[in-house]
């Protein structure tokens, strides 16, 4: 319960309710928030337009590879009862899988600057997946640069260890909760004085897909291999 009370302390929330049940296997927990926003503040996932550009909230891939690291750590343990887990260097990574935060703190930069996003989605089921939902709901294409994409060092260091690519681990890794979102060209400049903000890429028309231009200057049309959301409401 220290870790929710942690939670409830950091993001100003009331808890209204518990119960505790005993089960004969595993632990589910299950766990309802309520909320609302004031009528036209609402950010969607359904208003990207033409020649927006795509911009991408802190880094990404690397819960994914700190979840990977406790299933290495986990395996190498395996009832040793002298072990003791490597997480040395990795204490990032480590984190974001474990204790992810919600960035609140972009939110609060965009309403000081009198920025409102024509779209926005939080990055949990990967980059590449949530791009496309987006793309989708609004009913545009896209194009990102391989070379823009945050990746943090410890991501890289640990991707290359298990013989993975990072950018691969960018994109499709989930879990990172970070915000993908779009603003018109005009904004660029209010955009860029933001901290811990980068700009990812651009839209396109519906008709020239979802595309990510490598370092090298070739396009891939971007498949997503995490859960896909089309029918929740956007």
């Amino acid at each position: 319960m220290l870790g929710v009370k942690d939670a409830l302390a950091l993001y100003n929330i009331d808890l209204v309710g518990l119960e505790v049940s005993s089960s004969y296997t595993g632990l589910t927990i299950a766990v309802t928030a309520l909320g609302s926003v004031p009528i036209g503040e609402e950010l969607r996932r359904s208003g990207a337009e033409k020649n927006d550009l795509l911009c991408l909230t802190g880094n990404v891939g690397a819960a994914y590879m700190g979840l990977q690291l406790l299933i290495r750590e986990k395996v190498a343990f395996d009832g040793t009862a002298d072990f003791a887990p490597k997480f040395d260097g990795r204490e990032y990574i480590l984190q974001r899988q474990m204790k992810p935060i919600a960035r609140l703190d972009i939110l609060r930069q965009l309403q000081a600057a009198g920025i409102k996003p024509t779209a926005m989605i939080s990055v949990r089921d990967g980059l590449a997946s949530d791009l496309l939902q987006l793309c989708h709901a609004s009913g545009v294409g896209a194009r990102i640069f391989e070379k823009t994409i945050p990746i943090d060092h410890e991501t890289v260091g640990m991707a290359d260890e298990l013989g993975l690519s990072s950018t691969l681990v960018g994109m499709n890794g989930g879990d990172d909760f970070e915000l993908l979102f779009t603003i018109p060209l005009g904004l660029k400049d209010l955009v860029d004085a933001m901290e811990d903000v980068r700009q990812i890429g651009y839209i396109t028309d519906a008709e020239e897909g979802v595309q990510l231009v490598s370092s090298g200057g070739s396009e891939t049309t971007i498949v997503a291999q995490g859960y896909h959301r089309e029918e929740e409401d956007e």
